[in-house]
């Protein structure tokens, strides 16, 4: 029993290490940490992104899961990348895909805000927008208009 205990612990740390060290799955809408106190939720990052920095004609143009698929790597990109980290996006059959990049970080007054690019490829076009969003009060990210 203590053997099976401790191969578990063993499993389970280097299973999280793992995560920890290549981002997690790499599957955007499964690796944001929704359900944690003071982290948006999916419903709460698309609405508050309202479109995020791509083009409103493009971005109306995407299904509703490949919005939510942008805008969470947009999230993501700011919340959990280093200057210059790319976060990838992708839909399913492959004709839709995004790269979200961000800058430094910065303030302005007490928020801190960052900079940041989206590169979409749509049906063999390639669609680019920049961007900057800042934190809120409450630790989420609001882009500026």
């Amino acid at each position: 029993m203590r053997r099976l205990r401790l191969g578990f612990i063993l499993f389970a740390m280097s299973f999280l290490s793992a995560c920890v060290s290549t981002g997690g799955t790499g599957n955007v809408a499964s690796d944001l940490q929704v359900d944690k106190p003071g982290v948006a939720t999916g419903r709460e990052i698309v609405k508050a992104f309202d479109g995020g920095i791509l083009p409103k004609d493009v971005y109306n143009k995407f299904s509703r899961k490949d919005k939510t698929r942008a805008l969470l790597a947009e999230y993501r990109a700011l919340e959990n990348s280093a200057t210059g980290q790319s976060t990838y996006w992708e839909n399913p059959n492959g004709k839709l895909s995004g790269i979200v990049t961000p800058s430094q970080p910065y303030q302005v007054g007490s928020r801190n805000c960052r900079q940041y690019s989206h590169k979409a490829r749509i049906n063999d076009q390639d669609i680019e927008a920049s961007g900057a969003a800042c934190r809120t009060a409450d630790g989420r990210w609001i882009p500026l208009r």
